[in-house]
């Protein structure tokens, strides 16, 4: 897979692409949501965006990601820039053919990748079957998928990534509804009965939990 990294401005963000992806990312840091407004390369068409902050840190400001669409381009983001608090990057994603009805679906897709990933506090989450996409794009919006997830995670985006190796050490994750109760060793946490966590062992990390001697009762 090749994949293209265009430097716009000074580094006021970057346009990524990849032969086949059938659609374009933008990566930009907040500080530069202004100067990259202003070079009018994001259009005002369908657009899923996602606002999230680089770093792997549970202790800071929930480590929460946010996923919307919109229609209006960078003056959505601007009023994010405004009014929320908890990001330091952010992605915007265009798919070739874009439409309500599959932005939606790709909006609400990424969503759920971000629930399943174990790393975020997903904000802004949403009924999983919004948006539709047509027979005659599902091939090519399943392709289209895949390749977003193996983009970001090539170019250290992680957002997607499985976290497999520590997801255990979450203080609190609504869509674990598992809480840290014992933050020094021997670990101990309390999940909830009937949550994703108790049935799936924080995402089949039953080793881990034998390895450092993490209480689940």
């Amino acid at each position: 897979m090749n994949i293209n990294i265009e430097v716009l401005g000074d580094d006021i963000a970057r346009r990524i692409t990849v032969e086949g992806l059938d659609g374009e990312i933008f990566l930009f840091k907040r500080e530069n949501v202004d100067a990259l407004a202003k070079t009018n390369v994001i259009s005002q068409m369908p657009m899923c965006y996602i606002l999230y902050h680089d770093y792997f840190d549970r202790s800071i400001n929930n480590n929460e990601v946010y996923i919307g669409q919109t229609d209006t381009g960078m003056v959505r983001i601007k009023s994010h820039d405004r009014d929320k608090d908890n990001w330091n990057k952010g992605l915007i994603i265009f798919y070739e053919k874009p439409s309500y009805d599959v932005i939606f679906r790709l909006e609400s897709d990424l969503i759920q990748f971000a629930k399943f990933s174990l790393k975020y506090l997903v904000s802004n989450v949403k009924n999983e079957n919004r948006g539709h996409v047509c027979d005659c794009q599902g091939d090519k919006y399943k392709s289209f998928l895949g390749k977003i997830q193996s983009v970001l995670s090539a170019v250290n985006i992680d957002i997607f990534d499985r976290n497999s190796d520590g997801a255990f050490i979450y203080k609190e994750h609504p869509n674990l509804k598992a809480f840290l109760t014992k933050p020094s060793l021997p670990y101990e946490i309390k999940i909830l009965a009937g949550s994703y966590a108790e049935k799936n062992r924080l995402g089949s990390t039953t080793s881990l939990f034998e390895k450092y001697g993490v209480n689940t009762d």
